[in-house]
């Protein structure tokens, strides 16, 4: 039962990491093609650096925390940005699952 649960807290885990992955990287594209002086604020953020690099900028990551990233006007924006959030506490939770389990026993 043990394995089972730890199985699938990684698998959300890793799911909602790659997923949330894919929305920064159209985050990204978006900020550069719809919203051109916020992201030269952002400090130009690249796709292949958010994506390949598994780096996400202090500032972007800023922007989709703070309230910055809901304050923009565009609709797509801010579904992006509680989809990235809402992936972030599943992710998180997965991995706390993980530890829980893995140390309890």
């Amino acid at each position: 039962m043990t394995s089972s649960l730890v199985d699938t807290a990684f698998g959300a885990a890793f799911v909602g990491y790659l997923l949330s992955r894919y929305v920064i990287s159209l985050v990204v594209r978006r900020l550069r093609d719809e919203h051109p002086e916020l992201w030269k604020e952002l400090g130009k953020p690249s796709v292949w650096q958010q994506v390949l690099a598994g780096f996400v900028s202090w500032r972007l990551t800023w922007f989709i925390w703070s309230s910055d990233g809901l304050n923009t006007g565009d609709d797509a924006m801010v579904l992006m940005v509680w989809v990235i959030r809402v992936l972030t506490v599943v992710v998180v939770s997965s991995v706390a699952a993980i530890i829980l389990i893995v140390f309890h026993h």
